[in-house]
């Protein structure tokens, strides 16, 4: 038997222990019960009581589990709704601290509302891919600016933070999403407004954390496995084809005045 199928009957093992241990209870009391209806004359009669409370005790533990999982998924809905990205922050941030999740994918325009959750991951030591809009491709200046901000502020607090990776998407930025490793994901979407002020020239912005997130939980398998596979791709698509920060600072036409240290970006670089 190899290490795999060890853990997989462990985790197993683990999940259903409170069933397992109430069917063996159920099942001695079922024993003790027909012992006493009808006591045993016989070796024989004996193991006849005990393999039937065994049965009766294994179906009682099916049906525990069964009843279980019915009541989870009669709590728990199958997609969480969040009307913004701050009303899912303590959830997200709460799972992080908890499960401690080992990877973590994050497709952003700026970043710069995650910069918690990035922090929280690095606590945790995570892996972390993130995406951000190159920006040369950024909607106007302020979004360019505030991206390449973003990227100043995590090379001063990440400095020699080993598990961060960074890239950088030329498309236009239509998806915004989170992933964490096989448990848990957050969609949303980036819209553009058009915005013009007395007397001032029309301006283009875009909105992604006033925008709504939906979280297929994992007890809706089918659900979240269409997400999630559907996310994995666009995401890989992006990280394929996107740049990585140190060529996009390199080239960057929008030179900083004070640009991250090469160290920091032949870090966050790497393949």
């Amino acid at each position: 038997m190899n290490g795999l199928t060890l853990k997989l009957i462990g985790s197993w093992l683990r999940e259903h222990l409170g069933q397992i241990l109430g069917g063996i209870l159920l099942a001695g009391f079922a024993g003790w019960t027909l012992t006493v209806i009808h006591p045993a004359e016989s070796n024989t009669e004996i193991a006849i009581i005990a393999i039937t409370a065994t049965i009766l005790g294994l179906c009682l533990a099916f049906i525990l589990d069964y009843l279980r999982d019915i009541k989870r998924l009669s709590l728990k809905p199958p997609v969480k709704v969040y009307p913004d990205q701050s009303s899912s922050d303590i959830d997200l941030l709460s799972f992080i601290a908890h499960e401690k999740p080992r990877r973590a994918k994050l497709l952003e325009y700026s970043s710069a509302t995650v910069h918690g959750i990035l922090s929280s991951l690095v606590a945790n030591t995570s892996d972390i891919q993130l995406l951000v809009q190159h920006p040369e491709f950024a909607v106007g200046s302020q979004q360019r600016d505030r991206i390449c901000s973003q990227i100043k502020a995590y090379s001063i607090e990440f400095e020699e933070y080993p598990q961060l990776r960074i890239r950088c998407y030329r498309e236009r930025a239509s998806v915004r999403g989170r992933k964490f490793d096989e448990r848990l994901i957050y969609l949303g979407w980036y819209r553009y407004v058009a915005i013009q002020a007395k007397n001032q020239p029309l301006v283009e912005t875009v909105w992604g954390h006033n925008n709504p997130l939906i979280s297929p939980t994992t007890e809706a398998r089918e659900s979240f496995n269409m997400m999630n596979e559907w996310f994995d791709q666009v995401f890989s698509e992006l990280w394929k084809n996107g740049p990585a920060l140190k060529e996009v600072c390199n080239d960057c036409k929008n030179k900083c005045s004070t640009p991250p240290s090469q160290g920091w970006l032949d870090l966050v670089s790497k393949p």
